[in-house]
């Protein structure tokens, strides 16, 4: 699914399996029903486009607003659930090299690390932390998948978005 700013033609060549492509308006194609989940698949990706929202890996592009993110939440809460220790950073670019070298703390085990970020604004909305498995005390308290929304856009179902994007990563 793609947003576009005009309409386009393209020619498409005609690969094996497919016999017809064509660019048709979203809302048009909310009503076709050709398979199984293909109403839910195309809510959810109208629900993202209207959200106008990325999911995507922490970077350094994102250092200003990690940092602001980590400020809001911290006036909060004394943690960041699902933020691989963000809280216990002072500087952003350690807490970014720990993820990309995947430095694991004793007790810790591998996982993966996406923001849910505001495409308009870049505004940090949210950071979930997808466990790829389990230790002993993350079966008792944490499971594997740990999450967290900025308060100011609490209650405006960014965690289900969210969730809901971590989920097709972990599938």
């Amino acid at each position: 699914v793609f947003n576009v700013e005009e309409e386009r033609t393209t020619h498409i060549s005609e690969p094996e399996n497919f016999k017809f492509a064509q660019w048709i308006d979203i809302d048009d194609f909310k009503h076709f029903n050709s398979y199984k989940n293909q109403k839910q698949i195309v809510e959810k990706a109208i629900k993202i486009q209207k959200a106008r929202v990325m999911f995507t890996t922490p970077s350094s592009k994102y250092i200003k607003q990690l940092q602001k993110f980590k400020r809001e939440m911290l006036e909060e809460d004394i943690h960041i659930n699902g933020s691989r220790g963000l809280h216990h950073y002072e500087n952003i670019n350690e807490w970014l090299e720990k993820l990309s070298n995947n430095n694991l703390e004793e007790n810790h085990v591998p996982s993966s690390v996406y923001l849910l970020v505001d495409y308009d604004t870049s505004k940090i909305l949210g950071i979930i932390d997808i466990r790829h498995y389990l230790n002993d005390s993350l079966k008792e308290y944490g499971g594997h998948i740990g999450y967290s929304i900025v308060p100011s856009e609490r209650q405006k179902g960014y965690g289900k978005l969210m969730l809901e994007l971590a989920l097709v990563q972990c599938d």
